[in-house]
């Protein structure tokens, strides 16, 4: 082992250096004095500035030691310390993980981020050949940090009246250890099968019963083809040529046409027709169309369209709700009109209607309303608008701020397939735009659309948004691998993880192999399903 001390470690996002007294006041202000932050930590949260002083001059005078390992987690873009990250204890064998991080900076990755940088550095240069972690159980931000960054899990223990989880990784298995949290996503112990619907304007096809068998979402299984056919801007009806001052959100539609013959090349078609028609006023665009075998993309990623039905005369804007940060947010309405989070009155009043009566929080749409947190670490609300079309708030930003994605709902297509296609494109978005799983937004956010109607009825939302998350994480960590699925039981599990026969308590297997491009290293899986109880 060849001790380094805290090196210099550079991420995407992140440095990760020696802290300075200089730094007191960052450190203080972003997460020391936080009690949020130290809830679940061995150190109560500081009193004043001086306290903060104190502790960064004991930890300069042990960089002399090249056996400490103490980071300073700054934001390379403010340039902020936001958090740390260290050795809390560690010898000539094993470190111990610990770190915290500022509540404005939770929920982007920037923790998951830190640690794997850390834990490659601690293997791959230090030596160490054991990392280990503990967080409290109620934790479970921490635990989902140690298990993403190749932690395992492997037990529990009582500590000063405090649950605890422990975790582990050696130097032989860090690696698989995050390849197996990401199958492990993947993997269903019992395989769901249900019925949903699909929803047209069309007359004949206004509600269409649907079966799904049961699937897995198997990585890179479906293979669609995406093809790039950019709408003229000759009229600028429905292509205005504006470009996004930023991106902030995804926002997922369905078509509502639930034609058999309304594909992506259809809507593609459609849309192209509307864009050279000089006597078509329409202002409807989107950036894609997506169905289970293709995928069309119609607009320049920058550019603004015309999709989310929330106008483009009003900014996005936040404003300070007065209520200070907390680990939870949940967003009502008062009886005076004001929002309210977590049944604390803020300092924002909610959009009345048009008889200028007050809304209630029924009238809030399924995603919620924008919240972030501000520089005085308080909650801040998003600008929102009242939409008399469907009676429900909806927030700014979706034509100003948001890529536009129409899903495929016809009749004889795999809706199945469809939302998985959307997640693979959604993860590179996120992955192109530095955003986050919570970026992703139905249409009903915006102007309180009954949109997108077949994944909102069929309750497959959160399913789906978990599909997201596994794109982010192979994107994030694996985007080097080739992974391979095969089925192991062709009669009733197709490579593309969908079930094609069905037979309750029925056992499928299938086989993953993963290679990298750049390396010689390969691993194998076999993993094996139960097809569940009859539900359709």
């Amino acid at each position: 082992m060849i001790n380094l001390g805290s090196k210099t470690l550079e991420t995407k996002h992140l440095l990760l250096r020696e802290h300075n007294v200089e730094d007191y006041k960052q450190v203080y202000n972003n997460y020391a004095n936080s009690e949020i932050v130290t809830k679940y930590l061995t150190w109560k949260a500081h009193e004043n500035e001086e306290v903060t002083k104190d502790y960064l001059k004991s930890v300069e005078a042990k960089y002399g030691q090249k056996d400490v390992y103490y980071w300073a987690i700054v934001l390379k873009e403010t340039n902020e310390v936001i958090g740390g990250i260290s050795s809390v204890k560690n010898d000539d064998v094993c470190a111990e993980l610990g770190y915290c991080l500022g509540v404005k900076y939770w929920n982007k990755g920037y923790m998951q981020e830190a640690a794997i940088r850390v834990i490659d550095f601690f293997f791959e240069e230090v030596g160490f050949n054991v990392i280990l972690g503990r967080c409290i159980k109620e934790n479970l931000g921490s635990k989902t940090v140690m298990e993403k960054a190749g932690l395992k899990l492997i037990g529990e223990v009582e500590e000063d009246g405090k649950d605890l989880y422990l975790f582990k990784a050696t130097k032989e298995n860090y690696k698989a250890n995050r390849l197996e949290y990401l199958l492990n996503k993947i993997y269903k112990k019992d395989i769901r099968n249900f019925k949903y619907y699909t929803f047209g304007y069309q007359k004949d096809y206004h509600k269409n019963e649907q079966i799904c068998y049961g699937y897995i979402p198997f990585l890179d299984s479906i293979n669609p083809e995406i093809i790039v056919d950019i709408i003229p801007d000759t009229y600028k009806y429905n292509r205005p040529g504006i470009k996004r001052e930023y991106t902030k959100y995804i926002t997922i539609h369905d078509t509502a046409s639930a034609s058999p013959t309304a594909g992506a090349k259809a809507h593609n078609s459609w849309i192209h027709n509307m864009a050279n028609d000089k006597d078509n006023r329409n202002s409807v665009s989107w950036h894609y169309t997506i169905a289970d075998k293709d995928i069309y993309q119609h607009m320049p990623l920058d550019e603004v369209a015309y999709h989310a039905g929330d106008g483009t005369y009003e900014k996005l804007e936040f404003f300070d709700s007065g209520i200070k940060e907390d680990r939870e947010c949940k967003v009502g309405i008062s009886s005076d009109g004001y929002y309210t989070i977590n049944n604390q009155k803020s300092l924002v009043k909610a959009p009345l209607k048009k008889d200028g009566s007050m809304p209630t929080s029924d009238n809030i749409p399924y995603n919620g309303i924008g919240i972030e947190i501000n520089e005085n670490r308080n909650f801040s609300i998003g600008k929102t608008w009242w939409s008399e079309s469907y009676q429900m708030i909806g927030n700014r930003g979706g034509n100003l701020n948001s890529i536009g994605i129409e899903t495929c709902v016809n009749v004889g297509s795999n809706y199945i397939n469809t939302m998985r296609n959307t997640a693979y494109i959604v993860g590179q978005l996120i992955e192109k735009f530095d955003l986050t799983v919570n970026s992703v937004k139905q249409h009903n956010y915006f102007s309180g659309k009954d949109c997108p109607m077949t994944i909102r009825h069929a309750n497959l939302w959160e399913e789906f948004i978990d599909i997201v998350k596994i794109e982010k994480y192979r994107n994030e960590i694996f985007s080097d691998a080739v992974f391979k699925f095969e089925s192991l039981d062709k009669e009733y599990l197709a490579d593309d993880g969908n079930i094609i026969k069905y037979e309750e308590g029925k056992e499928v297997s299938y086989k993953v192999e993963i290679s990298f491009k750049n390396s010689d290293l390969k691993y194998e899986y076999v993993y094996t399903s139960k097809l569940g109880k009859c539900e359709f």
